[in-house]
């Protein structure tokens, strides 16, 4: 390719935000051109990038594929040292889509686009996609739009492209809603006969999808569609216009587009490398570099271009107009060689870029509308050799960054980001995150210790090269204008002074000074001579790219001073510093006690005398002192007088003459006081001789006069009182009392002049005062009536049984309390406890007292759940032979003895025994508790008859029955017994009855209406019926 280079002059600036390194790779070319979506920056300080990676140092790099680094808010990970593809891959893009990432890459062998997903964002480990490695492809470009799934990829369908190529996916990769559509536009026809790869790049918002192509030789050109990228829904817009069409710099070509058969210089170009940002709004703006190409040899192929002559060309859709963004300063003839092709280096070409300022990209500020642009520049005089016109100079690259208000109308002035081209490292390849998040422009670049890379002929070295990222702020791009100030210090020795000067300048890069004696230097902080006596007006220049400041001071540089001074007045003296030689400090001794450091002070001596004054003056070479007396004579002694009013409480005022300074109070009563006009109070009646001693700065003098006191009386008590029960008193007594004796009618006393007292109880109190100076006492009473205490009302609750908690509930605060508790116990606990011996009703009364009365309340308790010793009953059912027996003790029994009286027993509580033969027994019952015994006996009678059979040979009538029963028996005659039991076994009715003719009639009146088992007994005959009686 034929080359020639321009060049310009650019410093290095402020040093920005903290720059990390995320990672390494051996490989150093990211991109054939145009800006990459290398990262995607989250809220809260979550970022995800890759890079096209490398460990390896072999020329193949076997290992090649996309890097992936991921900041969780905190920090970086660890550098990563292998590909997340599975085979050999490159020149990916990252995308969020959704809750996870996608990174897209290809494979040249087979020439498809590989598809690789994380789970969830940061996320180390990946996978291909369904539908990875579907399209057909390399150099892709990707867009998704934020919160959606939906995938828009562009890519070159081959290594020799012959089309560029639309894929969507609405379903994050899995699969293909429009798979390698060709794009229209780029066709020979169209002016396009060589199409380059990744000079391209998509963006989408909403349903509108928008592809960006240009390389050097051929229109820059915006395709539009408004149907999400549907065949046939393309439009063209140009942006700029290539006059030669089909141009590629092929032999036979020379850049005539004016047709007079002369090459032309075509400055309507793009350097290849191109941005495009879509904001919110809808808005399109596009960046690429600019250059002037030029191809005057038919016989040769390529052509000859000056990047310098460039700048950042600017286009939006709102006003369809293009600019250049004026970004650099000139390097023409800056190496004084008046060359303007020396100074750039040999790899400048390969990077795709061939513009001067290049690889541009953008972020928005969607809240603000600022938007920002990183780009790239080689930086004069950033070569290994110092030497411009060395051929094997290499000018490094630094990230510059600017940023417009105003879409483009107006621009801000460039800021070095990087700052590190002068250490021999390029920053290149920047790759921005096209919204500003966290407040803050998101990038990543590779810095590289070579310019240019591994399509260089010669390669570059294979080294390790730096994957570098940063967020910059807003107040990173804003620039910044040197301010000059500096500091010095002064040395002296005989006849020079040595003065070292600091400079504190900043933003600064270069420095002037002027030290007004005719000498000049270019050092940052210079050390210079003067010759002593003269004052010398200083001056140091600061320069930096965007403008330039100064600031003077004058140096005085001096001889020893000599002292010297005059004065004026008395007592009040003002003194004049008339020292020579520039004195910078003054230290004036008054021979008083007091000095000063003022030049020219002012001083009051107090006291007639002599003082010798003295006066250092001094300056940085030493000091000098003159003494000189001073008389101070002004000052008369005074004349002693005063007056007096009042009685016993005496006013005193000064009347003396000439200032005194101090005075003593002699008040005959052995009191003093150093007040001027003091207030005294007497305690006693009497004639009393005061004396005023007082003095001046001339002397002192005394006046003495007697003082009749004779209004002193005895107290005249009297006092007034508020509150209740809180009674505040206060003391009304005349005539000055010194001592009080309250008393307050409960008891109490106090001393205090106006004390506090609360009683206890409402009622009456007859409180009396005694007051008592030394002319007296008397005394004053007063009934005070306390009514405030509400009287108490008695309540109280209680639970328990036979112990008996007992709860007072009662009203306005008792604070006394009598329980009786009915059982002839007693309490004063205010919740108390009692625990009752006996089951029974208990009357138990509650008296209660506060400050306002007593009252009292009584209730009736019931107690039933003491033990008692048990009450031993049972009752028993006969089944001819076998009787079972149910124990009906009272008072809980827990152990039981029978004797059946056959000679059998039992110990459990319900047993039945089965008797051998019919006939009468005594039965006996012993329940025991913890509180005793108790025994019960009951006569039973057994019979071997079965009831069923005895049932049939008895009718009794009536049943249910009233108050008698006629009972027959067939062929019943003469005496038998009745036993009339419950149908528990209890006997209630024996009695003995006469049967005639099979009949037999009793009364039973008194008998409780129940159910009954009525038993006629004759010998060994046994009769039973049951009957019901009303």
């Amino acid at each position: 390719m034929k080359k020639s280079f321009y060049y310009l002059l650019m410093f290095s600036c402020l040093t920005s935000s903290a720059q990390s390194i995320i990672g390494t790779t051996t490989y150093d070319l990211q991109t054939n051109s145009g800006a990459k979506n290398r990262i995607v920056a989250y809220p809260g300080g979550l970022i995800s990038a890759i890079w096209t990676g490398s460990q390896d140092f072999a020329g193949t790099f076997p290992d090649r594929g996309m890097f992936y680094n991921f900041n969780d808010g905190s920090d970086w990970g660890s550098y990563p040292d292998n590909r997340i593809e599975t085979t050999r891959s490159g020149f990916g893009e990252i995308v969020n889509v959704n809750d996870h990432e996608v990174v897209f890459s290809h494979e040249l062998i087979d020439t498809t686009l590989i598809i690789n997903r994380n789970v969830s964002i940061g996320d180390m480990s990946w996978s291909e996609t369904s539908g990875s490695r579907d399209i057909n492809g390399l150099w892709p470009s990707a867009f998704c739009p934020q919160g959606t799934d939906d995938l828009y990829v562009i890519s070159a369908n081959a290594f020799l492209i012959t089309s560029i190529n639309f894929s969507r996916s609405d379903d994050g990769g899995e699969t293909w809603t429009i798979l390698d559509s060709p794009l229209p536009y780029l066709s020979v026809g169209d002016g396009f006969t060589t199409l380059s790869a990744e000079k391209y790049q998509i963006a989408v918002n909403g349903i509108d999808v928008y592809v960006l192509y240009g390389s050097p030789w051929t229109d820059l050109i915006l395709l539009h569609s408004n149907m999400n990228g549907e065949p046939g829904s393309w439009e063209l817009t140009t942006i700029i216009d290539f006059p030669i069409d089909n141009y590629n710099g092929a032999l036979g070509q020379i850049s005539d587009y004016t047709g007079d058969g002369i090459a032309d210089t075509i400055k309507t170009t793009t350097d290849g490398y191109l941005e495009m940002l879509v904001s919110e709004d809808g808005v399109v703006h596009v960046w690429t570099g600019n250059y002037w190409l030029y191809d005057n040899n038919p016989d040769a192929t390529g052509w000859s271009y000056w990047p310098s002559i460039s700048g950042m060309r600017y286009w939006n859709s709102e006003t369809g107009l293009i600019s250049l963004i004026p970004l650099f300063f000139d390097w023409d003839n800056a190496d004084g060689l008046n060359d303007p092709y020396v100074g750039i280096g040999n790899d400048f070409s390969v990077y795709s870029a061939l513009g001067l300022t290049s690889m541009a990209g953008a972020a928005i500020d969607e809240s603000s509308g600022r938007i920002y642009l990183v780009y790239t520049m080689p930086l004069e005089y950033t070569d290994l050799f110092d030497d411009p016109e060395n051929e094997l100079a290499q000018s490094f690259r630094d990230l510059f960054g600017i940023y417009t208000d105003d879409n483009g109308i107006s621009w801000s002035l460039p800021v070095n980001l990087s700052n590190s081209a002068e250490f021999q490292e390029e920053n290149i390849y920047p790759s921005v995150y096209e919204k500003v998040v966290d407040g803050k422009v998101h990038v990543i670049w590779q810095q590289d210790i070579y310019p240019g890379n591994i399509q260089e002929i010669p390669a570059d070295p294979i080294v390790m090269n730096n994957i570098r990222y940063a967020g910059f702020t807003e107040e990173d791009f804003e620039s910044n204008y040197p301010v000059a100030d500096f500091s010095y210090s002064i040395v002296y020795d005989i006849g020079t002074a040595f003065v070292t000067f600091t400079n504190l300048s900043t933003d600064a890069l270069t420095y002037y000074w002027d030290f007004d004696d005719g000498t000049e230097t270019y050092e940052e902080n210079p050390m210079h001579t003067f010759t002593i006596g003269s004052d010398y007006n200083v001056c140091l220049y600061a320069y930096n790219l965007f403008d330039d400041d100064f600031i003077c001071q004058t140096i005085p540089i001096y001889n020893l001073p000599i002292a010297d001074f005059s004065f004026s007045g008395d007592p009040i003296v003002a003194f004049t510093d008339l020292s020579s030689n520039v004195p910078t400090e003054w230290l004036w001794n008054f021979d008083d006690g007091a000095i000063s450091i003022l030049p020219n002070p002012s001083h009051e001596f107090e006291l007639n005398g002599i003082y010798n004054v003295c006066l250092t003056s001094s300056n940085f070479i030493g000091s000098d002192t003159k003494c000189e007396s001073i008389i101070i004579d002004s000052y008369l002694p005074p004349v002693v007088n005063f007056n007096f009013t009042g009685d016993p409480l005496v006013s005193f005022i000064d009347m003396s003459l000439n200032s005194p300074l101090t005075w003593e109070w002699d008040f005959g009563d052995g009191s003093y006081s150093t007040d001027q006009n003091p207030i005294h109070d007497y305690l006693t009646n009497g004639i009393f001789e005061v004396c005023l001693f007082v003095t001046n700065a001339g002397g002192s003098g005394e006046s003495c006069q007697f003082v009749d006191i004779e209004g002193n009386l005895p107290p005249l008590t009297s006092f007034t009182y508020v509150g209740d029960p809180a009674v505040d008193f206060t003391d009304l007594s005349l005539n000055d009392p010194t001592d009080w004796y309250w008393e307050f009618g409960d008891g109490t006393t106090s001393i205090e002049q106006n004390p506090s007292h609360i009683y206890n109880t409402n009622g009456s109190f007859n409180v009396c005062l005694t007051a008592t100076n030394d002319l007296g006492s008397e005394t004053s009473c007063s009934t005070i009536v306390i009514s405030t205490y509400l009287l108490t009302e008695a309540l109280f609750t209680f639970i328990g049984d036979p112990i008996v908690e007992f709860t007072d509930n009662s009203t306005n605060a008792p604070f006394l309390w009598a329980w009786d508790f009915g059982d002839g116990s007693v309490s004063s606990i205010q919740h108390p406890i009692h625990e009752y011996a006996e089951n029974g009703d208990y009357n138990v009364c509650l008296e209660v007292s506060n400050a306002g009365g007593s009252d009292i309340q009584c209730e009736t308790i019931t107690i039933s759940q003491n033990i008692s010793a048990p009450i031993a009953d049972f009752i028993y059912t006969p089944l001819g032979l076998s009787v079972s027996f149910t124990d009906v003790s009272l008072n809980l029994p827990n152990s039981w003895s029978w004797d059946f009286g056959d000679g059998q027993i039992s110990n459990l509580q319900n047993p039945v025994c089965d008797y051998e033969s019919a006939g009468e027994y005594t039965v006996c019952l012993i329940s025991a508790n913890g509180a005793g015994i108790d025994s019960e006996c009951k006569i039973i009678l057994t019979t071997s008859i079965q009831e069923n059979n005895i049932n049939e040979l008895i009718y009794i009538t009536p049943n249910p029955a009233i108050d008698f029963l006629k009972i027959t028996i067939l062929n019943k005659n003469g005496p038998s017994q009745i036993v009339i039991q419950s149908l528990t076994g209890s006997t209630v009715l024996r009695k003995d009855i006469e049967f005639y003719e099979g009949v037999a009639t009793m009364q039973i009146k008194g008998l409780t209406p129940g159910t009954y088992l009525v038993n006629v007994i004759d010998g060994f005959e046994f009769y039973s019926e049951k009957i019901i009686i009303f």
